[in-house]
Parts: C-alpha cells; sequence; structure tokens
C-alpha cells in the first residue's frame, strides 16, 4: 500500500493540482488502479482548495462595490466567448495583492504518490499538466 508523502507547497500549486486531478479523475481512458490513486487525491487536495477558494470569496467580498443592500455589484463579462458575471471591485490593486499573497503562502499537503504505470499509456492529460503533478508521479 502506498504511503502517503509529506510536501510543502504554495496555495497556487494546490489549485494548480486539483484541476488537473478534478480533470484526470474524469477521464475514461485512466486504468482503474490510476483512477484509483488520483481520487485518493482528489479528496486530499479538495479541503485545501476549498479553503483557498473561499478566503478569495472573502477578498471579493472585502474589496467589491456594493448596492444599497450592501451585496457586492457584478457586471457582465465575455471570457472565451462566454459572458460570464465579474465582481466590480473597489481597489483592484489591493485584491490582487492580498490574493497573491494568499496563493504564495507555503503550507504543508499530505498526498499519495501514483505510479506513472498506473496512469496508462494515453490518460488525455497535456505534457504541463503531467508538469504540475510532478510531484505526485513516482517514475519506476
Amino acid at each position: 500500500m502506498a504511503q502517503k508523502k509529506q510536501a510543502t507547497a504554495t496555495n497556487g500549486e494546490i489549485l494548480a493540482i486539483t484541476q488537473v486531478l478534478n480533470k484526470a479523475a474524469r477521464l475514461p481512458s485512466l486504468p482503474s488502479k490510476g483512477s484509483y490513486w488520483i481520487g485518493r487525491n482528489v479528496k486530499l487536495f479538495r479541503d485545501a482548495a476549498t479553503t483557498i477558494e473561499e478566503q478569495r470569496k472573502v477578498l471579493l467580498d472585502k474589496y467589491s462595490e456594493k448596492d444599497e443592500q450592501g451585496k457586492p455589484i457584478t457586471e457582465p463579462v465575455e471570457i472565451d466567448g462566454k459572458t460570464l458575471e465579474q465582481v466590480k471591485l473597489s481597489d483592484e490593486d489591493a485584491f490582487r495583492n492580498e490574493w497573491s499573497e494568499l496563493l504564495q503562502m507555503e503550507v504543508d499537503v499530505e498526498s499519495f504518490p501514483i505510479k506513472l504505470d498506473l496512469l496508462g499509456e494515453t490518460i488525455g492529460i497535456t505534457p504541463n499538466e503531467m508538469v504540475v503533478l510532478d510531484e505526485l508521479i513516482e517514475a519506476e
């Protein structure tokens, strides 16, 4: 049985790892043993990513312009051909500075190593995404 590894990562790295793990967990080409270890890591990283997202929302609320009811004002913005609602910030620089500090903060994390051969030949993630998972992958 694989043993958990202790490591240090930035909150930004945790978000990137979580995003790639979530993508990999949904790939139909992933062999069952690889899927199992991906899933175990998803659970470990999900809590940390959720905490980071909660702090992002706190910062958005702190720096957002408010309407008469004290709710954040949003405005439509087009991203990749989709119209999304974006919070209107009263002090964008302060928000970006605090968000950057949060992303750069180092924290202790646990993970299960994933043997490279358990991922199969063509699992459907890019070389850049494999680099994100580098600390989790064990080559044999």
